[in-house]
C-alpha cells in the first residue's frame, strides 16, 4: 500500500508528526514538549496501520476511541480505522465498530449494520462482542428479541472475566431474564465484576447489599462500593450514594453533599437523580429552595417516561409548585404514573377518582388503586383503603378488613390511622 493509497482511511498528509531536529535531550521538569508532538508509540503504531496491519488498525482505532494510554479520544478517526480493520475480520474491531454505529460515537447511528458487525464479532468469540450482541438480542436492538439466546452469550464471556458480561450475565440472574432468578449467583457476578474495578458492577453488588438481595444487609459496604462508581463518574452510582448521604443510609447523613452527587448523575441524564434532585429543590433539603428549576427537572424526567417524575410532576401542577395549577393534566399525569406502577401515583389518582375531581366519579377503580398501593406498603394507601372498607365506599362494607388496614398503616407510624383505629376498638 502506497502513503497515497485511496483505500486508506487515514490521510497521510495531515499526520502532526514532525519531530524536533536533533536529540532533544531530558527535558526540564517544567518542559512539556512532548505534547506538541505524537509520541513514538504512537507513530510506529499509525505507520503500522498505514501499510495495511489489520491489528495495528484495531489497536489504534481502539485506543483513540476510548482514549487509552494516554491516546486523545478521536471518535471520528478512530471509526476510520476501525471500520478497516472490522471489514477485513477483526473481532475486537468489529465489536467496537459495532458500537460506535449503535450508539452514534464518531459517525451516524447505523443499527443494522451495527448488529451485523456484533454478531460477526460474537461469532469469533471475542468477549465484548458477545457481550454487546447479547444486549441487542435482550432488547430487540435492530434483531428479534431472543433473551435466553442473550444469556447464553452473557455468560460465555462472564466465563473469561469480562465485566461487561459478569454485569449483565448477574442482571439477568436478578430478574429472571432469560433464564430462572438465582439472586445468590447474581451477586457473584456483581462481586467478581465490583473486583475487578467495573463501575457497573460495583454499583449493583451495593444495591443488592443495600437491600439484601441474595445476600446479607450490609449497608456500610453499600455505600463504599457506590462511592468508587460514582468516583469513576457512574451515573447509577453518583444516584445511590447521594441517596445514601441524603438519608443516612450506611453513612452519616450530609444532605448538601447528597445534592452535589445528585446534581452530577443529573447532568449525566440519570432520571432517578433528576428527579431526586428536583424534589431536595422543592424542600430545600441540602440547597437553596428553588421551585420552578424542580418543576423543569421534573418535567424533563417525565417527558422521557420516569414513573417517579410523572407523578411529581402532576403534584406540581396540582399544588401550583414553580407553575400554574392545572388539576386536569395533573391528573392525566397521576394516570399514567399509576398506570406503571408508582404507588404514590396510584394513591394520588384514585383521590381524584373517589371524589370526582377533575374526572368521572369512580369509588370502585379508587378503591382497586388504594389496595394496589396499600399491598405494597404504602401507609396513606393503607389509610384510604381502610376508611373505605369501613364506610363502605367503592366496596363492600367490612369493619374486620378495616382494622387489619388501620393497623397496618399504624405500624408505620401514620396518626390519622391510629386515631382511626383507637375510635372503632373503642367502640
Amino acid at each position: 500500500m502506497s502513503q497515497h493509497d485511496d483505500k486508506s482511511p487515514f490521510d497521510w498528509d495531515k499526520w502532526p508528526f514532525i519531530l524536533p531536529d536533533g536529540d532533544p535531550g531530558e527535558p526540564e521538569e517544567d518542559e512539556t514538549w512532548t505534547s506538541s508532538y505524537v509520541r513514538f508509540d504512537e507513530l510506529s503504531l499509525r505507520l503500522s496501520a498505514e501499510i495495511g496491519s489489520v491489528s495495528a488498525m484495531s489497536e489504534l482505532g481502539r485506543k483513540l476511541l476510548w482514549g487509552e494510554d494516554g491516546y486523545r479520544k478521536d471518535p471520528q478517526e478512530a471509526v476510520k480505522w476501525l471500520g478497516a480493520a472490522a471489514e477485513q475480520g477483526d473481532a475486537e474491531a468489529q465489536a467496537d465498530y459495532g458500537y460506535c454505529l449503535q450508539y452514534g460515537v464518531g459517525c451516524k447511528k447505523d443499527i443494522k449494520k451495527a448488529v451485523r458487525m456484533l454478531r460477526a464479532s460474537a461469532m469469533q468469540g471475542d468477549d465484548f462482542g458477545m457481550g454487546y450482541y447479547g444486549y441487542c438480542l435482550q432488547k430487540g436492538i435492530g434483531c428479534k428479541k431472543n433473551p435466553e439466546k442473550a444469556v447464553r452469550l452473557y455468560r460465555a464471556a462472564a466465563k473469561n472475566g469480562n465485566n461487561y458480561g459478569l454485569y449483565n450475565y448477574g442482571n439477568c440472574l436478578q430478574y429472571g431474564i432469560g433464564c430462572e432468578k438465582n439472586p445468590r449467583k447474581a451477586v457473584r457476578m456483581y462481586r467478581i465484576a465490583a473486583k475487578q474495578g467495573s463501575s457497573s458492577g460495583q454499583n449493583c453488588y451495593g444495591f443488592c447489599l443495600q437491600h439484601g438481595i441474595g445476600c446479607e444487609k450490609n449497608p456500610e459496604k453499600a455505600v463504599r462500593l457506590f462511592r468508587a462508581a460514582a468516583k469513576q463518574g457512574d451515573a447509577s452510582g453518583q444516584n445511590n450514594y447521594g441517596f445514601c448521604l441524603d438519608n443516612g443510609i450506611g453513612c452519616k447523613q450530609n444532605p448538601e453533599k447528597a445534592v452535589r452527587w445528585y446534581r452530577k448523575a443529573a447532568k449525566q441524564g440519570n432520571l432517578t437523580a433528576q428527579n431526586n434532585y428536583a424534589y431536595c429543590l422543592v424542600d430545600g433539603t441540602g440547597c437553596r429552595k428553588n421551585p420552578r428549576k424542580a418543576f423543569k427537572l421534573f418535567r424533563a424526567a417525565a417527558k422521557q417516561g420516569d414513573s417517579s417524575a410523572l407523578g411529581n410532576y402532576g403534584r406540581c401542577l396540582q399544588d401550583g409548585i414553580g407553575c400554574k395549577k392545572n388539576l386536569e393534566k395533573a391528573v392525566r399525569l397521576y394516570r399514567a404514573a399509576a398506570k406503571r406502577g408508582n404507588l404514590a401515583a396510584q394513591m394520588n389518582y384514585a383521590f381524584f377518582l373517589q371524589y370526582g375531581i377533575c374526572c368521572p366519579m369512580n369509588p370502585e377503580r379508587a378503591v382497586r388503586l388504594y389496595r394496589a398501593a396499600a399491598k405494597q406498603g404504602n401507609s396513606d394507601a393503607q389509610f384510604n383503603l381502610a376508611s373505605c372498607l369501613e364506610r363502605g365506599i367503592g366496596c363492600p362494607q367490612d369493619i374486620d378488613k378495616a382494622l387489619f388496614w388501620y393497623r397496618k398503616a399504624t405500624e408505620q407510624g401514620n396518626t390519622d390511622a391510629q386515631k382511626a383505629l383507637q375510635r372503632l376498638e373503642n367502640k
